[in-house]
């Protein structure tokens, strides 16, 4: 009996050993997705505030990635927390595929004649910032959502100072 009971926790262990490994692993996963992402909008800043005129198409392919990382982050956390991962994927694809739209109306306009590159790229960069915000809050955790609005007021105080 008591060899039973003692193959019992040794199969416990090595089961939670392997959960735990899994969740070191996406926990990794998901850090380096939100650091790649930190920096890619550090690069956008810098570019908006450098090179107005190239910030734009920036923007415009930045839009692409964040929704990949926020899909993949999103599906991750629905996955440690026992989601359905179809669920999350489909709201984050409308999510981001509006977002998407939001953008290429602003590139429209752009070429349109109807913004400067200076405004197309901080529209852009307020634009991401509220989708990248939202998808936080709502979606992929605090620090998302932390990371859309400081973003959005990078664009605010880009738009700021420029006017000075």
């Amino acid at each position: 009996m008591s060899g039973d009971h003692d193959g019992q926790k040794a199969v416990a262990a090595t089961t939670g050993g392997l959960r735990g490994w899994w969740r070191t692993r996406h926990r990794i996963f998901m850090e380096a997705i939100f650091l790649a992402v930190v920096v890619m909008t550090v690069i956008g800043v810098a570019l908006t505030n450098v090179a107005p005129s190239a910030s734009y198409r920036y923007w415009l392919f930045t839009v692409a990635l964040f929704a990949v990382s926020g899909i993949l982050t999103g599906n991750l956390r629905a996955w440690e927390e026992h989601r359905s991962l179809f669920h999350v994927t489909l709201e984050q694809t409308v999510h981001w595929a509006v977002a998407l739209l939001a953008v290429l109306i602003v590139h429209l306009m752009l070429l349109g004649g109807r913004l400067t590159y200076e405004a197309a790229g901080l529209i852009l960069m307020l634009l991401l910032g509220q989708a990248v915000a939202l998808d936080g809050f709502y979606r992929t955790g605090w620090r998302f959502a932390l990371l859309g609005l400081t973003l959005m007021a990078m664009a605010l105080f880009a738009a700021w100072f420029a006017a000075y």
